[in-house]
């Protein structure tokens, strides 16, 4: 599924865990990844403009800046 590859830049921004990107990973199906979605996004909450901050290791490869 196309929409999958882009997930890994959104997810940030959806949920610091990696909760949401582990169970988009996991779908196999469109109706699965809608599942998803909905389950994470259909909500009347604000969300933040900026990517949660994720801890970073010295041998971890990331692309981009990061705090």
């Amino acid at each position: 599924m196309r929409l999958k590859k882009y997930m890994n830049f959104i997810a940030l921004g959806i949920e610091a865990d990696g909760i949401f990107l582990n169970a988009i990973r996991r779908t196999s199906s469109k109706k699965e990844f809608l599942s998803v979605c909905r389950d994470h996004l259909d909500h009347t909450r604000l969300m933040p403009l900026e990517p949660y901050s994720i801890p970073v290791k010295p041998c971890d490869i990331l692309a981009g800046a990061h705090r």
